[in-house]
């Protein structure tokens, strides 16, 4: 017993005992124990209603009261007191009825010593403790076990489909009767019945915990995916007791998994179908193209024939005629190819590869020199450019369709300047291309990258191009896992910015050292 005092009361209709009792209970050093007496079962259990009480000396006579009939109405009415059963004569007929009774142990009144009664109020306080305990473990257990959102049940060691314990989760979960007596295996649909009992004969044979899932039949013969798993546990020998299991009602995984399934199986067809869709629509641009290349290229040829056989024979109205019919040839092939490579950016297999931007510049400052030159146009790289994760030649074709466009669309009134700036973005590389150009309407910008669109009439000198440029910038920068959009735009000028994925081992930047380069026509 610990430090704190120990509160004994007396049951006994005779005072004398009392008082030959509470000394022995006072020498009891070092333990510490308090006597209180009550004459009658009323005495008893108004004193228990008003003070703690830890233990409870029972005389078996209580006048026209039995001491074991007063311990089980005790018992009965819920009370966790531990009683010891005092008696005048050793009985042993008494003492079975007071063990059976309720009573923690019984005392014989002749020859009571203080270290014996001690050792029986300190055993009966003990056990009365551990009982407590006890109870207080397997509430705590049981409700652990009824509340989880899981069936646990309880299996022989040697015999693991032998369910000894189910919690009530199990009988909501098969929505069977608590009496049902139908085996385990049975409730197993059939598809998954060998296997599970292979799994289970297995566990039986080795102890190794068994993990399966599988379908169960519930009373209305609807099916439940279950998932059970469990362990063997065994005793400090090492010998094994019992399985402690879980299942799981997993139905309604397997039905997002099914339904996931069949989303997957859809769009991979809707996939297929809208790449052979793509592929159709392809090979028909692709061979429109080429036919109607044929007949413009032929209508060219005649036309220029014809411009320099009667050079000298036509003016006015006519040779405007036929300048027209040469120039709008060529802005129709123009535009063929362009639409031809389009479509084939869309399919381009080309294999992303870490490519510098700086080189990349250079190409195109060089293939656009006779237009640079022509307008006395100059392209600054401001620092350097870094390297980025995409196809060269795609590369290529997005810088001279936009250095192209800067020029094409800058006043004559002015010389265009065109500058290149690169950012860190972390994941990727942001590029900005910005002119002094005559810029692009706000009504006009959302337009700006759509296929066949141009600026309107009046705003600038009237561009070569087809409308297709921004189109196919746009088109390599999303294939590729980046994307561009005017940032600002007016009268003075235009800026795009770009973002670009960076090459996977460049992580602070391509290791150049920045310098501007700016010259005339470069």
């Amino acid at each position: 017993m610990n430090d704190r005092t120990v509160e004994v009361l007396l049951v006994d209709d005779d005072h004398d005992e009392y008082l030959l009792t509470r000394p022995l209970l006072e020498s009891c050093a070092p333990a510490r124990l308090r006597l209180s007496w009550a004459a009658d079962r009323d005495e008893m259990l108004e004193h228990i209603s008003r003070k703690r009480v830890d233990v409870i000396l029972m005389d078996y006579h209580l006048g026209a009261e039995n001491g074991v009939d007063l311990i089980q109405e005790l018992m009965e009415a819920g009370s966790e007191i531990p009683f010891v059963l005092l008696t005048g004569v050793a009985n042993r007929a008494i003492d079975i009825e007071a063990m059976e009774g309720g009573a923690v142990d019984f005392l014989d009144k002749d020859g009571l010593t203080s270290l014996v009664l001690e050792r029986f109020i300190r055993y009966a306080v003990e056990r009365a403790r551990l009982q407590t305990s006890e109870r207080e473990a397997n509430y705590l257990y049981r409700s652990l076990v009824e509340h989880i959102p899981a069936a646990f049940f309880i299996s022989d060691a040697s015999n693991y489909a032998r369910k000894s314990y189910v919690s009530p989760q199990m009988v909501s979960l098969l929505d069977i009767d608590d009496n049902d007596e139908t085996p385990w295996l049975d409730h197993i649909h059939i598809e998954h019945r060998e296997a599970v009992a292979a799994q289970i004969a297995h566990s039986d044979l080795t102890g190794a915990s068994p993990s399966i899932s599988y379908q169960l039949h519930k009373r209305d013969d609807s099916l439940a995916w279950v998932h059970e798993e469990a362990v063997l546990v065994r005793n400090e020998s090492g010998d094994p007791v019992h399985w402690h299991g879980v299942i799981y009602d997993i139905t309604a995984q397997k039905r997002a998994e099914a339904q996931l399934y069949e989303s997957k199986a859809e769009l991979k067809n809707s996939n297929d179908a809208l790449e052979r869709s793509n592929r159709a629509l392809q090979e028909f641009v692709y061979v429109a193209s080429h036919d109607l290349k044929a007949p413009l290229v032929s209508i060219m040829g005649m036309a220029t024939l014809l411009q320099q056989d009667l050079r000298g024979s036509l003016d006015g109205d006519p040779r405007t005629y036929l300048d027209r019919i040469v120039a709008n040839a060529a802005k129709m092939r123009q535009l063929l190819e362009d639409i031809l490579e389009l479509s084939r950016v869309g399919s381009d297999e080309a294999r992303s590869e870490p490519t510098d931007l700086d080189s990349v510049v250079t190409d195109v400052r060089d293939q656009l020199r006779h237009q640079l030159d022509a307008r006395s146009a100059t392209v600054t790289v401001d620092g350097s450019l870094p390297s980025v994760a995409v196809n060269r030649v795609h590369l290529v074709r997005v810088f001279t369709n936009l250095i192209d466009n800067a020029v094409q669309y800058t006043p004559h009134s002015r010389e265009p300047r065109i500058w290149i700036t690169a950012r860190d973005m972390v994941k990727t590389w942001e590029i900005t291309v910005g002119d002094n150009g005559g810029g692009i309407p706000p009504d006009a910008r959302d337009k700006a990258f759509v296929m066949l669109q141009r600026l309107p009439s009046g705003r600038t000198l009237n561009p070569s191009g087809t409308g297709m440029g921004l189109a196919i910038v746009r088109r390599i920068l999303e294939m590729n896992g980046g994307r561009c959009w005017i940032a600002e735009s007016d009268e003075r000028g235009t800026t795009m910015r770009l973002t670009f994925p960076k090459v996977v081992s460049d992580h602070a930047g391509n290791g150049k050292t920045p310098a501007a380069a700016s010259e005339p026509g470069h």
